[in-house]
């Protein structure tokens, strides 16, 4: 078989004439569809190699140090192979008796060649100059369609920064909302959105797609808030994508992910200097109510308390005088016990609203802590619970102030006990770690949720039923641990118990 030539035209096995410019209007329709690079070297290749009627078409394309190639191989009457990679693609073991190779222009960037194969000798024998067009035609449509498509892409990945910013500016959103809106808009930005799977990982919360979907190819960008890398944005694909040009990720889509990563470093350190401001004020709030609240409540407790010692004192003598009916004495035991908890009631305001620094001298915690439990023996027995009681092994002398100090364990022990139901247990344990004294109260009883938890230490708030507690004691013992300088953690869940851990410096 031979060819012959005349300009752009081609005569091959004697047939008709055909001019290589006929199949530039198919290659342009595919440079404007919305094409995948690789799926349009696909087409082109099988166009060629459909209009010179040859056998095989290798095209190798180079950016930078990196080379890509593909080919396509006929391998029946309208059926071809198509295949690409980074380096060789020729088959040693097939014998290729016509070849032509020519180099390949296409735009500024991508420079290259293109081989021509066919199995019949002697296929190929027009001047090189008509291969050379050839291959200049096919340059045209490479670089209209990675123009075209270079400039799809940039729109998709501003498109995505448009709308991450507009999610972080939104002053009403927040932080987990504002994650899950940026996994939705990450994976239209890159190369093959349809497999692409992307997901923000913030403080161990995962938003977007599962953690199993991340395979060999995804990249990621560490969120990093004040020096400290607080989780990370991930792109993965969910299907094994080829890799053309600048691999299966694009040196654009690399900057992209760290420029949103950036972002949301930004917007979650605005939203901790929010938070902590709002916290802040809130607690000014507080402390003003509460400063307010204890001027009231030690006025209140200091008018209280004559006519409650004078009720008590009165009732006590009506009890004890001859010839009162055995009813009335048992109703003046109920006048006295009620005068007593109300007194109670008083001195825990007055506890409350004291605001005087603590009396601190060298006080054995370990005796303060027997003490105490001797005090609320009275209520352990009646709730029918056991205490025990794991001393210190070792010196636990500290500087606090010591009638305060039984008043933290006091009001501790029975706060566990009140929660405990009969038969339940009530842990006490004082130790010695780095310096600090720590006491543990701990119990098995009904625990609490999150939301009463965050309560725990508000001044009259209590999840107890009317009567059986006035909402301080927690407060109080929190006051007098803050003031000594130490401060109070609680562990507690539904259901489970709650454990007290009072830490207090030594000296």
């Amino acid at each position: 078989m031979g060819a012959s030539s005349s300009g752009n035209e081609l005569r091959l096995d004697g047939g008709a004439a055909v001019s290589f410019r006929d199949p530039l209007p198919r290659m342009l329709l595919k440079a404007t569809r919305n094409l995948p690079r690789y799926d349009f070297l696909a087409s082109v290749t099988g166009i060629v190699i459909d209009q010179l009627q040859c056998d095989r078409v290798e095209l190798g394309l180079r950016k930078g140090d990196r080379e890509f190639r593909c080919e396509t191989v006929r391998t029946g009457d309208r059926s071809f192979r198509f295949r690409g990679g980074f380096g060789p693609m020729s088959d040693a073991t097939e014998d290729w008796p016509s070849v032509v190779r020519v180099r390949l222009v296409a735009g500024d960037e991508n420079t290259g060649f293109l081989s021509l194969f066919s199995r019949r000798p002697g296929f190929f024998t027009q001047p090189a100059e008509v291969f050379q067009d050839i291959a200049g035609t096919l340059g045209i449509v490479l670089a209209r369609q990675r123009a075209e498509w270079a400039t799809r892409e940039r729109v998709k990945e501003l498109t995505c920064l448009y709308g991450v910013a507009q999610v972080f500016e939104n002053p009403g959103t927040g932080t987990d909302a504002a994650c899950d809106q940026v996994a939705a808009l990450l994976p239209p930005a890159w190369q093959y959105p349809e497999v692409a799977i992307a997901r923000v990982v913030l403080d161990g919360q995962v938003h977007g797609g599962p953690e199993a979907a991340t395979g060999a190819q995804s990249q990621r960008a560490d969120i990093v808030v004040a020096g400290a890398a607080r989780g990370f944005v991930e792109v993965s694909y969910a299907e094994e994508r080829p890799e053309i040009d600048e691999g299966c990720f694009l040196a654009e889509e690399h900057s992209l992910i760290h420029e949103v990563a950036r972002q949301m470093a930004r917007f979650v350190e605005r939203r901790q200097v929010e938070d902590d401001k709002a916290r802040l004020e809130e607690r000014l709030r507080t402390a003003d109510r509460l400063a307010s609240l204890g001027k009231f409540a030690a006025g209140v407790a200091h008018e209280l308390n004559e006519p409650l010692n004078a009720i008590l004192g009165f009732a006590q003598l009506a009890g004890k005088a001859a010839g009162v009916p055995e009813a009335s004495v048992r109703d003046m035991d109920k006048v006295v016990k009620a005068t007593l908890h109300a007194r109670e009631v008083v001195r825990q305001v007055l506890l409350f609203a004291r605001q005087a620094a603590p009396r601190k001298a060298p006080v054995d915690l370990d005796v303060v802590v027997r003490d105490a439990l001797a005090m609320v023996e009275p209520r352990r027995a009646e709730r029918g619970v056991e205490v025990r009681c794991d001393p210190c092994r070792g010196p636990s002398t500290i500087a606090a102030d010591e009638g305060q100090l039984r008043q933290v364990v006091v009001n501790l022990v029975v706060n566990a006990i009140q929660a405990t139901s009969e038969g339940g247990h009530v842990s006490v344990r004082v130790s010695m770690e780095e310096g600090q004294a720590l006491l543990v109260v701990e119990d098995d009883g009904i625990g609490m949720d999150e939301a009463s938890v965050r309560h725990l230490f508000v001044p009259f708030y209590t999840t107890k039923e009317i009567g059986q507690g006035t909402g301080l004691g927690l407060a109080v013992a929190h006051g007098i641990v803050t003031t000594h300088g130490g401060d109070i953690r609680v562990r507690t869940r539904a259901g489970s118990g709650m454990r007290f851990e009072v830490r207090l410096p030594v000296e």
